[in-house]
């Protein structure tokens, strides 16, 4: 599936699975995020936008980010509008970004085989259509070394008419 209205990523699964494949412990890493973020800006013709909890924008987890490059990135991403806040709590940024994805026809990359379990309390109409919309949208991804490939997704270089 390639979506022309745009994708979103599901922020922390990503995140995680980067620094797994870095041999490091899979935990949110702001470092990372930009790395990421920068490279599917680059790498990707793709509308992307980012889903991430909310906290993560506090002014009390922003201080642990020690470079100020990746700081300034990260503000000023979130002030283009490409970082997604969603609502806190667990797994409810899963619930805000299937919702977002919904509304406006977007992609979803994340590696939740089990996304559908986020959509279980919609309405029973709303639920059957996000199953589906999810079978259909999800979007998977690897990462080696640190490098994420997209699948389905042709990096800017190979594309033709370039």
């Amino acid at each position: 599936m390639q979506s022309n209205k745009g994708i979103l990523v599901d922020v922390l699964n990503v995140v995680c699975e980067r620094e797994e494949s870095m041999r490091r412990p899979p935990r949110f890493d702001y470092d990372s995020f930009v790395e990421v973020m920068k490279e599917i800006e680059q790498k990707y013709n793709k509308n992307a936008f980012y889903c991430i909890p909310e906290y993560l924008s506090y002014k009390k987890h922003l201080r642990k980010i020690k470079d100020e490059e990746t700081l300034n990135f990260f503000k000023k991403q979130m002030k283009d509008k490409k970082i997604i806040l969603a609502r806190n709590g667990k797994e409810k940024d899963d619930v805000t970004l299937v919702s977002i994805a919904m509304n406006f026809e977007m992609g979803i990359i994340s590696k939740d085989k089990k996304m559908e379990k986020h959509v279980i309390n919609f309405s029973d109409k709303t639920k059957q259509t996000a199953m589906q919309f999810i079978r259909e949208n999800r979007i998977d991804y690897h990462f080696i070394n640190g490098r994420i490939a997209i699948d389905g997704f042709i990096p800017k270089k190979f594309e033709e008419n370039n």
